[in-house]
């Protein structure tokens, strides 16, 4: 997503502080809106640079699977196996007051 601007803030409810003596590597899973859907389960993962999304989401979010652009590419898992893409989607994605177009990959895997 884009840089934010000074009057865009991420923030968190109200919890108990971290104990900061902790390694923080847990992952983050947040709430976005996409293409004006609220997506209650978005990975965060700091050591990717790709913005998937799956193929039964789409199904799911009722969006034409006519939109994906027909572009095979592998990505490849910590294990070392590929996993093809379907393609690519560019979809609407708000957080807070940020809206951005995004490009997604595709898959067509289990969840």
């Amino acid at each position: 997503m884009s840089a934010l601007a000074a009057n865009d803030v991420v923030s968190f409810k109200d919890r108990a502080p971290a104990d900061q003596a902790k390694p923080h590597d847990d992952l983050l899973v947040i709430e976005l809106t996409i293409q004006d859907i609220d997506v209650a389960r978005v990975l965060v993962d700091t050591g990717c640079s790709a913005n998937i999304i799956y193929k039964s989401t789409l199904e799911r979010m009722e969006i034409d699977l006519c939109a994906v652009t027909e572009r095979s590419s592998p990505i490849f898992r910590l294990s070392g196996n590929a996993t093809m893409t379907l393609g690519l989607i560019d979809l609407v994605v708000k957080a807070g007051s940020v809206i951005k177009v995004t490009e997604f990959l595709v898959i067509d895997r289990p969840t």
